[in-house]
């Protein structure tokens, strides 16, 4: 134990004179010895203020297995003449070569070291401490200072080089001011025993109170010389026991990349106005609160404010799981019951199944990793409620949502839906909710612990891979599949054991999902293997999804999107070309600039999926407002780094091994169509002209497909040089026409394409005979 007692104007009393006896479990009693060459050295009835400090890190067996563990040491004395100060030398010597620093004071004043030109009789006292690993000297003139909304007071900003990758707390320091240039520097210690003095901003970087610093300058000042301005902050860092800095809600594992200049003008507000890493919002921020809470204290929101729903979800529920020995250690936040995806050792779904528990037992052949939904299927996901339908609730997370109805037996929906949760259209008392809608609402409760996840076989039908996303639920004639009604966050599709890309392999009009692909249909069996797996709740149809990342492989390289993307401590999965990837051997531009023109994977789509995760379970607080907030604070990190780092441009030409190809449904429709009579010959052997065909194409039955089709959402660059859309889903050279139907084709091809036919290229594919 450091014990430090003190004066207000931070000179240190000798501790070769300082006792202290335990009272009882909460009294100290503290005694001084009074020598008279400390009275007339040392204003000994000033001294009314007292530190006491340990470092754990002298328990640890890091400390214990060192070659030499001293630990702290102490030598003090009257230094009489040179002698005595080679002595002190000497044991600063001997002990700092085995690492760790002294701390030196004179009479009481802090001083850099012992040398010669120290007054002779001079009271010398050295601490040494094996856990100090750093010294840092700080001009006060250059301290930058900005407003504590923790303390109300103007502060300096210790901004300082990251010294060691762990938390540094301000307990650990210690700190000085002093003056410098003199041949015996004078310092005075900086106490800390007033709450607002001296605060951790970040992990390494420490708020200090200007008017008590400057005080203490300014009386240094009037014993030596100068001013406030030539005064000097030293801080001494100790090595402790702290965890390696987290993934948290502070972001400091994205601030710390930051050139040390910008990170300063960051957290100073200095052009780069991000509220959520300023120093005074870090200062106030709930991880310091709960890096300084005992931990009896800790409160599950003040953990989850700390950590936020990145930190959260990152320890405790980090997905994919590598098999070994076709056995998974379940993340803690798939223990509850969740949903375990098997994928083989290339990447491809083999299969899913209920889990809960800490082992995982893999049930697949070939399982090399295994990818967790949390959430369970439950056998019926109940039904539309009328305006004062009382509910017996299953789960404390839900969104509820209302809409307009026809009528209550019709249940044909005439507006979008609605998030009501948290309003005043429902009661909850206990876990009864009761509704209180216009009778023209129905209500619908989707709760985050049900997941709709489901296997289908599907064939083309009219040319199509069309179909609805189903939920079995009774809506007033028993249990039966119907079209889903609420959208969901998450909307992932696999044909085959391939995880398809939406917005390229596949488009939805929640309910309806058009796949589109022809990258993994299997063309040897005319049934197709469909996972369907839905889940998280959003009302706004526009955002499913929303949260995925997409591209293609640009020079071997990911995420080539001049877009800095937020990703270490995210839960995510990477799939390229439909297979999911190691996370270990991606990639991305955020930290390759590397050209490779004719890597393997260029051109292969890829997407980085992040799944709703819930965190209500796990910390009794909602996710959503988690997720907002945490979302918000990225975007500003991202838009950030665009600015200072903006990622090179690039030459965009590369090698790509194959071309990604899809097929237009509108397309496929119109030709099946013509070919079984639905389009009737006389449209397209009689005179027409494009009004015929936009007409035809505003059709109900071909206008939900049209606006389904690729050719209304890939951009004119991907079409020119990664992207194929074939009219058909069939190989090359399989459908046949007649001269009267493939004009009409090449018109409408004209007219989807705006002018642009070989965006959707009939030659090759489509062969005509006059005779067919």
């Amino acid at each position: 134990i450091l014990i430090t007692l003190y004066n207000e104007h931070g000179v240190v009393f000798p501790r070769e004179f300082t006792y202290y006896s335990f009272i009882d479990e909460n009294s100290i009693l503290v005694a001084l010895e009074i020598p008279v060459y400390v009275i007339n050295k040392f204003d000994f009835k000033s001294f009314k203020y007292i530190n006491f400090y340990t470092n754990y890190y002298f328990n640890t067996s890091e400390f214990t297995s060192l070659t030499t563990p001293i630990g702290i040491d102490h030598k003090a004395g009257i230094v009489r003449n040179n002698v005595d100060k080679v002595a002190f030398q000497t044991f600063i010597s001997n002990r700092e070569q085995n690492g760790g620093k002294s701390i030196v004071y004179v009479n009481g004043y802090y001083t850099d070291n012992v040398n010669l030109q120290i007054p002779d009789d001079s009271y010398v006292e050295v601490i040494y401490d094996q856990s100090i690993i750093s010294r840092e000297e700080y001009k006060i003139d250059d301290l930058k200072i900005f407003t504590s909304s923790l303390d109300d007071k103007v502060k300096y900003l210790l901004h300082r080089p990251k010294v060691i990758d762990y938390i540094q707390y301000k307990d650990d320091n210690t700190l000085f001011v002093k003056t410098n240039g003199n041949l015996v520097n004078k310092g005075l210690y900086l106490y800390t025993h007033l709450p607002y003095m001296h605060r951790n901003v970040t992990d390494k970087d420490y708020s200090l109170s200007t008017l008590e610093t400057n005080n203490l300058a300014d009386y240094l000042s009037t014993i030596t010389t100068g001013s406030i301005q030539d005064k000097y902050v030293v801080l001494y860092t100790r090595k402790t026991t702290s965890p390696p800095v987290s993934y948290a809600s502070t972001k400091f594992n994205e601030l710390y990349k930051l050139d040390l200049e910008i990170e300063a003008n960051v957290l100073l507000n200095n052009g780069y106005n991000i509220t959520e890493l300023r120093a005074e919002t870090l200062e106030n921020s709930q991880y310091f609160k709960l890096a300084s809470t005992k931990a009896n204290l800790i409160t599950p929101k003040l953990a989850t404010d700390a950590l936020g729903y990145n930190g959260v979800t990152y320890y405790l529920c980090n997905t994919p799981n590598l098999s070994v020995n076709n056995n998974v250690n379940v993340p803690i936040g798939y223990k509850r019951a969740s949903i375990a995806f098997e994928y083989n050792s290339s990447g491809i779904l083999t299969g899913y199944h209920a889990s809960t528990g800490d082992v995982y037992t893999c049930i697949e052949t070939d399982t090399k990793t295994v990818n967790f939904i949390y959430g369970y299927i439950p056998s019926s996901y109940q039904g539309l409620y009328k305006s004062d339908d009382t509910v017996t609730l299953r789960h404390n997370e839900y969104v509820v949502s209302m809409a307009v109805f026809d009528n209550i037996i019709s249940n044909k929906r005439v507006t979008d839906w609605e998030d009501i949760t948290n309003s005043s259209m429902y009661s909850v008392d206990g876990n009864v909710l009761q509704f209180n809608l216009d009778p023209s609402y129905r209500a619908k409760i989707t709760y985050i612990d049900e997941v709709n996840i489901y296997s289908r076989d599907i064939e083309l039908e009219d040319g199509l891979l069309y179909f609805p996303i189903e939920v079995k639920e009774d809506r007033g004639d028993g249990l039966q599949l119907y079209p889903a009604e609420v959208p969901y966050s998450n909307i992932d599709i696999y044909l085959n054991g391939y995880r398809l890309t939406y917005g390229l392999d596949f488009f939805v009009n929640f309910p309806y999902v058009n796949i589109v692909t022809k990258m993994y249909y299997n063309y040897n069996d005319p049934i197709q293997k469909l996972v369907v797996a839905c889940y998280g709740a959003e009302v706004d149809k526009t955002k499913i999804n929303k949260r995925e990342i997409k591209g293609f492989v640009n020079q071997g390289v990911l995420l080539r999107n001049h877009t800095y993307d937020v990703l270490d401590d995210k839960v995510y999965n990477c799939f390229v070309g439909g297979k999911l990837y190691d996370k270990a051997n991606i990639i991305t531009a955020e930290n390759d600039t590397t050209i490779r023109l004719s890597a393997p994977l260029n051109g292969k789509p890829y997407v980085f999926t992040e799944p709703f995760i819930s965190i209500y379970d796990l910390t009794s607080e909602q996710t959503v407002p988690h997720i907002n907030k945490n979302d918000s604070t990225n975007r500003k990190i991202s838009e950030l780094y665009d600015i200072v780092n903006p990622e090179p441009s690039i030459d965009e030409f590369m090698v790509i091994s194959n071309h990604h190809y899809l097929f237009s449904p509108i397309v496929s429709l119109i030709i099946n169509d013509m070919k079984s009579g639905v389009i009737p010959a006389t449209m397209y052997t009689n005179p027409y002209d494009d009004s015929t065909i936009l007409t035809l194409l505003n059709d109900v039955r071909y206008k939900r497909i049209l606006d389904l089709d690729p050719i209304k959402y890939l951009d004119e660059s991907s079409l020119q040089n990664i992207v194929k859309i074939d009219p058909v889903i069939e190989p090359n050279g399989t459908v046949v026409v007649n001269l009267f139907q493939y004009r009409f084709l090449d018109r409408i091809v004209k007219i989807i394409t705006n002018n642009k036919p070989e965006n959707i290229l009939l030659s090759g594919y489509i062969i005509m005979n006059k005779m067919a």
